[in-house]
């Protein structure tokens, strides 16, 4: 039939033939990742006064788009001709390949899979598709899509599917089941994005939530989780490329075949990944690789620039699609030792059209940019009811961006064109070009292919400057042949250019053992002066495998070595385990006499059965002094408890000769306790010792392993500590825990003494908490009254915790809290810990809200009252006063969420939760924050042995152990020993009641800052690096003792780490700048008040590091601890590689003091790479 465009073009459709067969169950409701929207509105949305549906035509979406500067934007596809594309696939011939879903996001009962995947072409030339030929349809939520020579791969649900057509007239001729087993337990995690590989392989993705099992011919295959399959179609070989990641529906290769992805559900930008590799949300691994961009928002797709239509300075950049803000980001990577950097560039499209949602991106065949844009008012997923009445279910665009006054590319003529012609196309700038060439090659066959390629190869200039590249080409061609040519392996190791020699080292990494020359090449890579050479030898020598393989690997061994290399070393011992590890029980000095080498080696391995070639080497005093300390905090981690006592006597004497390391060695040990229960025979002589340091450090954690380990014969020193008005707060806190944590009658007592009302309030709610932890039934009523006495400042949640483990504990300390008085504050940080609790606690709940005096309100808001409140938000809401409110203290909001990175990980980053929430959905949230949980914010309840509880998010999994974050932000190790039972909670980190504390004016103001946030305009967090994250100088509360230390200190003294100094957390607002009003100040020298600040920078790479101050002119800035002197506005300094810590003074009289924002600029000539470190 024909459809009229509303461009006057026609569109042809293929009427359905036959009915698809069902692959998912009725009654499998996965969660989803989407953005819909709405031709009318129905009724029971204009009740809730959601009418902001913006006009679908896409004439007036256009008139909302704004591309970069010099570059113009384009409509090359609109529905009807295309209907929710989910992914793009150019051919050979430039036709466009679309996998389209208009069941998304799940099909309802009843209905049968009518999902497809056309064919679009610009037939005329002019710009516009004007032709549609639908391929293969009766699909059920296609997700990922490649054409290729041999037939277009899809991937549909539980597989992947393979698609002929021989006469070439866009109608599939024949289907072949590939794969099948993908899981399908969410329909936007299921395998998407199809890529093809620099040498002829197929890449693709799954996410967080599925679980796939296959069976392939090469035997089963299984990921548990989100990671990145790579796949040799001819023989259906299959592995894992990557693991990790929430939602990764972006995956390129640069020029030199480095690979990068984008995350669509993380917050951390750009990540560099490699075979191997892990990430976020990995199970099962000790170690995880951390994205390039932290705090950045979540994309989709990846696109790297390589095409002549764009201008040379946009050459490389990684383009990504800003879903959730309505925008399409760029940033720019470089070199960065092993690794990457990556810095966020000016967007290159940004849209106030609220249904603008770019979900892929590809250069086509001319040089232009084209994006998938999937059109809709509202993303959302798991938090959205799949079936929201404002999805859009038809609409889809494609659009072209391309830069102004730069001629399109020729599309090159490829199909039918002489191997010697496609030969040549490897030379051409742009990357569709050379990866479409490379797969006509494949095609070809390599009888046809290899002879004239080796002609090619020895008539290329030995002059040209991209020589090495086209010999690189040259030998994935070879590759994906299955031919590797060996003459060309060996050229590009002797190159000058180390991505040349790293390009041809990747090659060894796929089957090396068909190489027999493999280790020979790789033996010299492992000592390549560049490390991101070695970090390649790395893969290969994991591939390859033997004790040879991990001796060779441990040579590339360096206490320099930066973060990914040491990552990729670790990686490699873990895997060759099997190989090398017999051999270091026999031979403890298998990796030289540097025991460093050792010690690294199994602490890559991580399990207790490990540690006897380190412990007979310690024996025989054959430990090299280098390792001394690491291999004591090695085998204090994970050894038993003859051989912590080994290393705690060692601990004592390291410590009694004034030597350093004794605090790292015991934090090894409490790593240990939290394995599993430890009790070694230790003397009460040599935890005294220890007790009496002259690190606090070391106190205090001795402090805490004298609990752990039953040592009674220090209780009263720990009590003596937890009383002494002079202890400083950490230590009174660990003595306090020490004596909770023995089980010892001796114990109860000594906490019963610091109980008494003699004692200060601070000293008797730290012991009432440690009483609670043993016997939370018989205290009850001393924790009643701890809370009664406790004041804004005091920490309530240890008081709580313990009776959150049965509803019979929670419901006494209820009757307890009767009559009683609360801080309001504590009241609200006790009532976010009960949030999450997975009891009935809601007597507890009402108790703590009586005695605060805290009005609860209804959370839930009828479709009248939803609207109403909209209504009254969209008239007076401010979102000025919004932020104002979000930054309250009481609110906690910062302790939980970040923006633009700076905040707590507790909740989800709200960056851009204004663009891609509607204003109802927010509301909810805020009321009632357990209606809908996001992903990967679930909470899991642990349930252990011993009848304790432990519940949060879980934040790592490996063999031994789960970390779990809890509702204070306190990291919790678990050994699965200990573990009786773990459920999912169906509960909210995020207690309700949080806003209850606002007026209504107040929670507007505070929806209409959160539904701005991402948006186009003054809450949209910039791409700038910009400090967010800054701890300020606590004055103690206007203690004198303290004001008067601080005055007559020496003026830089601020830069030291004395103990006494407290500095708390201090956050910018959205545009960077950072409010000082209310934040204490102290004078210096005469009658000047100072504000102290710190922020930290990670420095990569040693250099000139510049930083811009806005805002107040007269502040002194210091680089650890030397001052720097600020030149045409800016402060300039050299760093070396690690944490560098900022100091600022800024006086308090300035005027402009509260518009203080500070970032990095760069200084020409510099080697410095530099990122600031925000987070919590």
């Amino acid at each position: 039939m024909k459809v009229r465009l509303s461009n006057g073009r026609a569109a042809s459709s293929q009427a359905a033939e036959k009915i698809g067969v069902l692959r998912l169950l009725w009654d499998k409701q996965p969660y989803l990742i989407a953005v819909f929207a709405l031709l009318s509105l129905p009724s029971s949305l204009a009740q809730r006064a959601l009418n902001d549906i913006p006009n679908p035509d896409p004439e007036y979406q256009l008139r909302k788009l704004f591309p970069a500067e010099g570059f113009e934007i384009s409509l090359f596809a609109s529905d009807p001709l295309v209907n929710k594309p989910l992914a793009i696939s150019f051919d050979a011939k430039g036709r466009l390949w679309v996998a389209s879903t208009t069941t998304y996001p799940h099909i309802k009962p009843g209905e049968l899979p009518s999902d497809k995947v056309y064919r679009i072409e610009d037939t005329d030339g002019d710009g516009l598709a004007d032709k549609r030929t639908v391929f293969v349809e009766n699909l059920l939520i296609p997700t990922a899509i490649l054409a290729t020579p041999e037939g277009v791969y899809v991937g549909n649900s539980t597989d992947l599917m393979f698609y002929k057509d021989a006469d070439d007239d866009g109608v599939a001729d024949s289907e072949q089941v590939l794969l099948s087993g993908f899981g399908t337990e969410d329909t936007h995690h299921i395998v998407h994005t199809l890529r093809a590989g620099p040498a002829g392989r197929i890449y693709f993705n799954q996410s967080i939530y599925i679980h796939s099992y296959l069976e392939t011919p090469h035997g089963i295959r299984e990921l548990k989780a989100g990671g990145v399959w790579r796949l040799r179609p001819e023989t259906l070989e299959l592995d894992i490329f990557d693991h990790g990641l929430v939602n990764s529906w972006g995956h390129q290769f640069d020029f030199w075949g480095q690979s990068f992805q984008s995350d669509g559900a993380g917050f951390e930008g750009i990540s560099y990944a490699f075979p191997g590799a892990a990430f976020r949300n990995t199970v099962g691994v000790d170690r995880i690789l951390p994205g390039l961009n932290p705090g950045q928002p979540k994309f989709s797709g990846l696109e790297i620039i390589q095409s002549r239509q764009f201008p040379e300075d946009w050459q490389g950049r990684l383009i990504v699609c800003d879903f959730r803000g309505n925008r399409v980001s760029s940033f720019k990577v470089e070199d960065s030792q092993s690794g990457f950097l990556s810095v966020q560039q000016e967007d290159l499209v940004t849209s106030t059209h609220g249904a603008f949602r770019p979900i892929d991106v590809q250069l086509g065949p001319d040089g232009a940019l084209y994006l998938a844009d999937w059109y809709n008012p509202i993303i959302q997923h798991g938090e959205v009811d799949f079936r929201d009445e404002r999805r859009d279910q038809t609409r889809g665009r494609i659009w072209r961006i391309a830069a102004k006054e730069r001629p399109l590319v020729a599309p090159p003529t490829l199909v039918g064109a002489s191997v010697n012609e496609l030969l040549d196309y490897l030379k051409a700038p742009e990357s569709w070009t050379r990866t479409q060439a490379k797969w006509e090659l494949k095609h070809r066959g390599a009888s046809e292919v290899i002879p004239a390629l080796r002609s090619w190869v020895a008539g290329l200039d030995p002059e040209d400057k991209k020589g090495d590249h086209h010999r690189l080409e040259a030998l994935w061609v070879t590759q994906a042949l299955r031919e590797v040519h060996l003459g060309l392996v060996e050229a590009l190791i002797e190159s000058e250019d180390f991505n040349a020699r790293a390009g041809a080292v990747r090659v060894l990494e796929e089957n090396p053992g068909q190489n027999d020359r493999a280790f020979e090449f790789l033996e010299r890579a492992i000592r390549d002066p560049h490390p991101r050479v070695r970090l390649e030898a790395l893969h290969g020598l994991r591939a390859l495998g033997g004790t040879r393989s991990a001796k060779l690997a441990m040579e590339s061994y360096s206490e320099s070595m930066d973060d990914t290399f040491e990552f990729g070393l670790w990686r490699t011992m873990e895997a060759l385990e099997g190989d090398w590890f017999s051999e270091a029980k026999n031979d403890p000095l298998l990796f030289g006499q540097d025991t460093r080498k050792l010690v690294y080696a199994i602490k890559c391995l991580n399990h207790t059965e490990v540690l006897s070639p380190l412990i007979a080497l310690w024996k025989e005093e054959g430990v090299s002094q280098n390792a001394v300390l690491p291999a004591l905090q090695l085998m204090g981690e994970l050894g038993d408890d003859s051989v912590l006592a080994l290393v705690f006597e060692a601990t004592v004497q390291i410590d009694s000769e004034g030597d350093s390391g004794s605090a790292e060695i015991l934090d090894a040990l409490l790593r240990a306790s939290g394995r599993g229960r430890r009790s070694p025979n230790v003397s009460v002589v040599d935890v005294e010792a220890l007790l009496s340091s002259d690190e606090e450090d070391v106190k205090i954690k001795t402090a805490e392993l004298a609990g752990i380990w039953n040592v009674s014969g220090v209780i009263g020193r720990l009590e003596a500590l937890a009383v002494n008005p002079d202890t400083e707060e950490k230590l009174a806190d660990a003595a306090v825990e020490g004596l909770a944590r023995m089980r010892t009658s001796e114990a109860g007592p000594a906490l019963n003494r610091l109980v008494s009302d003699r004692n200060p309030a601070l000293v008797r709610v730290r012991a009432i908490a440690g009483y609670a932890r043993s016997s939370p039934g018989a205290v009850a009523s001393l924790v009643a009254e701890a809370f009664s006495i406790a004041h804004k400042d005091h920490d309530p949640l240890p008081l709580i915790r313990p009776y959150l483990t049965r509803t019979k504990l929670a419901n006494k300390l209820a009757q307890e809290l009767k009559g009683k008085s609360i801080d309001t504050q504590v009241a609200t940080k006790a009532l976010r810990l009960l949030g999450s609790a997975p009891i009935d606690a809601s007597e507890l709940k009402k108790a703590i809200e009586d005695a605060a005096g805290i009005e609860p309100i209804d959370p839930s808001l009828d479709a009248d009252e939803m609207a109403a409140f909209i209504a009254f938000t969209q008239s007076n809401g401010n979102a000025y006063r919004g932020e104002d409110a979000y930054r309250r203290d009481a609110l906690l909001c910062y302790t939980c969420h970040a923006i633009g990175g700076s905040g707590g990980s507790l909740g989800p980053d709200l960056t851009s939760l204004g663009a891609s929430a509607p204003m109802d959905y927010i509301i909810d949230s805020l009321l009632q924050p357990q209606k809908k949980i996001k992903e990967g914010y679930h909470v899991i309840s642990v349930s252990l042995k011993n009848g304790g509880l432990v519940s949060g998010t879980l934040a790592n999994e490996d063999g031994q152990s789960i970390t779990v974050r809890d509702a204070s932000d306190r990291i919790v190790i678990v050994s699965k020993s200990d573990i009786a039972s773990q459920t999912i909670s169906p509960v909210s980190l995020m207690p309700p009641g949080l806003t209850g504390g606002l007026r209504k004016d107040e929670l507007a103001d505070l929806v209409a800052f959160l539904s701005e946030l991402g948006k186009e305009g003054p809450y949209k967090v910039s791409s700038g690096r910009i400090a967010r994250t800054f701890k300020y100088l606590h004055d103690q509360d206007g203690d004198k003792g303290f004001a008067d230390l601080v005055r007559h200190k020496p003026f830089g003294y601020v830069t030291s780490d004395d103990p006494l100094f407290e500095w708390r957390p201090l956050y910018t607002k959205v545009d960077g700048t950072l409010p000082l009003d209310g934040i204490p100040s102290l004078r210096q020298h005469g009658r000047i008040n100072f504000h102290y600040l710190r922020f930290q920078m990670d420095v990569r790479t040693a250099g000139a590091v510049g930083l811009r101050l806005s805002g107040p002119d007269e502040s002194v800035l210091w680089a650890g601890d030397q001052i720097v002197e600020r030149e045409k506005g800016r402060y300039s300094f050299h760093a070396e590689r690690g944490l560098a810590t900022i100091t600022l003074a800024v006086r308090e009289d300035l005027p402009k003091k509260s518009e203080l924002s500070i970032k990095i600029v760069d200084i020409e000539g510099s080697t410095a790479q530099v990122q600031i470190v925000n987070g919590k």
